[in-house]
């Protein structure tokens, strides 16, 4: 019997074990990777960056779900594509683009007051070339890409002191 409860037991503990039981938070995050680390790439990746989350930015604001925020941005892969690719050909560069929709493993990144743990998340790629340098990423939804703030040495800053907080965050448990 004793045997019996033991097996029953290690079986137990090794059923949540599997990669079906992770849990992903419904956040979407936008992850743009250089081709390189040169500095010209690294250059472009930045410029490829703001003209993205300047084309995302109405929507991901105005999104009110997670699932909204990414069928939207799934939508809108070829859009993204696009204005990598514009910027890439108006900069001098031929190499190609890829963007998609997917789970991701993140490092820590904290904005402002709000600590997202390492994790796998879901984020909109987009890699340059190779997609073999130096990446950036941030927050789509919910909507933190287009706090006020700026990035020092430090780390990020607030600009304006206020902090910011949103319903979905809360709900999430991100603020410590």
């Amino acid at each position: 019997m004793k045997k019996w409860l033991l097996y029953v037991m290690a079986a137990l503990s090794l059923m949540g074990a599997g990669p079906s039981s992770r849990t992903v938070p419904p956040v979407l995050r936008l992850h743009v990777v250089a081709n390189s680390d040169g500095a010209e790439d690294q250059r472009v990746k930045l410029q490829i960056r703001d003209r993205v989350v300047a084309y995302m930015g109405a929507w991901a604001q105005n999104a009110g779900t997670f699932p909204e925020a990414k069928a939207y941005a799934e939508a809108h892969l070829e859009e993204i594509e696009g204005i990598a690719r514009e910027v890439l050909r108006d900069n001098g560069f031929d190499y190609g683009v890829t963007a998609s929709v997917g789970i991701y493993p993140f490092p820590d990144r904290t904005y402002g007051s709000v600590t997202f743990p390492a994790g796998d998340y879901y984020a909109v790629k987009v890699d340059l070339g190779s997609g073999q340098g130096a990446n950036w990423w941030c927050v789509l939804f919910p909507p933190l890409c287009f706090l006020p703030a700026t990035e020092t040495e430090e780390g990020w800053q607030e600009e304006d002191g206020v902090e910011y907080r949103s319903f979905f965050g809360e709900l999430l448990g991100l603020y410590q």
